[in-house]
């Protein structure tokens, strides 16, 4: 991978990742042209879905709607497996939205089991809080070698974002 320290570039490689976790955890399944990825502010939150068509793509094929997946700009430069284990918490609900499946109540904050099974499905290990449900997302061992034997590379660049303090740069 190219050193991703512009945005650009790093939309790009999400969109790659995308497709390749699509291809290879969902099996092939997803519409990913249907799908607008953003890095954007998310306050609270790693990542979010849109459950509901959120853009018009114009393009050569006529006009399409397309859903949006957004990786929290702050969060981009933890971990390459805690980014993909994002992905796949958001892409997990697009496979549920496709499906007519509800997997969250409370305006969508609340993940319900049905989303714990399928989101273990592919790759996740899903714990319980009483607050957001079953949405505590970290990587099980299988994606952990798969990030590893894919030698998926950290992404470069966050946001600095923060409540009540301010960060320092430089001298």
């Amino acid at each position: 991978m190219k050193q991703t320290t512009n945005m650009g570039r790093t939309i790009t490689e999400i969109q790659k990742l995308g497709r390749k976790i699509n291809a290879e955890w969902f099996g092939g399944e997803l519409d990913m042209e249907r799908v607008i990825w953003t890095v954007q502010s998310t306050k609270r939150s790693y990542g979010h879905f849109t459950p509901y068509i959120s853009y018009r793509v114009h393009d050569v094929d006529g006009e399409r709607g397309a859903v949006e997946i957004n990786i929290g700009a702050g969060t981009l430069d933890r971990d390459i497996i805690n980014v993909i284990c994002t992905m796949i918490h958001e892409m997990t609900h697009y496979y549920n939205w496709c499906h007519d499946v509800k997997d969250c109540s409370r305006g969508n904050s609340y993940h319900s089991k049905k989303f714990r099974l399928e989101a273990e499905k592919h790759g996740l290990v899903i714990d319980y809080d009483p607050r957001i449900g079953w949405s505590l997302t970290s990587p099980s061992d299988e994606l952990i070698e798969w990030c590893i034997d894919n030698e998926l590379e950290d992404f470069r660049l966050g946001r600095n974002e923060y409540d009540g303090f301010s960060a320092k740069v430089g001298g």
